[in-house]
C-alpha cells in the first residue's frame, strides 16, 4: 500500500504533466498556453484531489 504523501507526490506529478510540457512547469502544452499560471494551479490542484480520491478508493479494493 502507497502513503497518502506518495499518493499526493505521484498524482500531482500525472496532473502537472497534463498542463506541461516540461518537468519544470514553465512550458505549458498548447492548447493552455493562453491560460494564467493561477489558473493553471487551481486546475492542476483539482485534478490532483480528484486523482488522490481515486487512488485510495483503488486501495480499498472496492466494487463500483
Amino acid at each position: 500500500m502507497k502513503t497518502l504523501a506518495e499518493i499526493k507526490e505521484r498524482t500531482h506529478a500525472i496532473a502537472s504533466q497534463h498542463f506541461y510540457a516540461d518537468l519544470d512547469d514553465l512550458i505549458a502544452w498548447e492548447p493552455f498556453e493562453g491560460y494564467s499560471d493561477e489558473w493553471i494551479q487551481e486546475e492542476i490542484e483539482s485534478m490532483t484531489d480528484m486523482l488522490v480520491g481515486q487512488m485510495l478508493w483503488a486501495q480499498k479494493g472496492e466494487t463500483a
